[in-house]
């Protein structure tokens, strides 16, 4: 199967999106480079992942899940006509003096 995308010449203009200069050129099949500024891209090696925000969902919507099933229950509880805190039995206190 044959790519209908072409490798970009330096003839191509294309904008850094580091410093908006429209100076980006290929330095080799997987790297191009900003001739403005220090902006450099290898597409050969993967970028790298805010790891910090890999984690952060997992949590937000577990913590989301848990807190609509805790009111949910509780919902539950108040309609079925019982208290969800238990009655404590009465206890009567004699006064001596």
């Amino acid at each position: 199967m044959k790519s209908d995308t072409r490798p970009l010449t330096i003839t191509e203009v294309v904008e850094c999106p580091k410093c908006g200069k429209k100076s980006v050129v290929q330095r080799s099949p997987d790297i191009y480079q900003c001739l403005a500024c220090d902006f450099r891209r290898d597409f050969s090696k993967p970028e790298k992942s805010d790891s910090k925000m890999d984690f952060l969902w997992p949590v937000a919507i577990i913590a989301f899940a848990s807190t609509l099933l805790l009111m949910l229950s509780g919902q539950s509880r108040v309609d079925n006509g019982s208290s969800p805190v238990p009655q404590s039995s009465s206890v009567s206190a004699e006064v001596i003096t």
